[in-house]
C-alpha cells in the first residue's frame, strides 16, 4: 500500500480514471485503431 503521511503504516491507494473516446471518428482513426488492436492481441501459434 502507499505509506501514510505524517504517520506509521500503509493504506490503499484509490484512483479514479475517466476515458473520454470519440463519438465518431474518420476513417485514417478507424484504421489506426484497428491496428492497435491487432497489435494488442497475444500472438496465436
Amino acid at each position: 500500500g502507499i505509506p501514510h503521511l505524517h504517520r506509521r503504516g500503509r493504506g490503499d491507494h484509490l484512483v479514479t480514471l475517466r476515458v473520454v473516446t470519440p463519438d465518431k471518428l474518420t476513417k485514417k482513426q478507424h484504421q489506426l485503431f484497428q491496428e492497435l488492436a491487432n497489435e494488442l492481441k497475444p500472438s496465436q501459434k
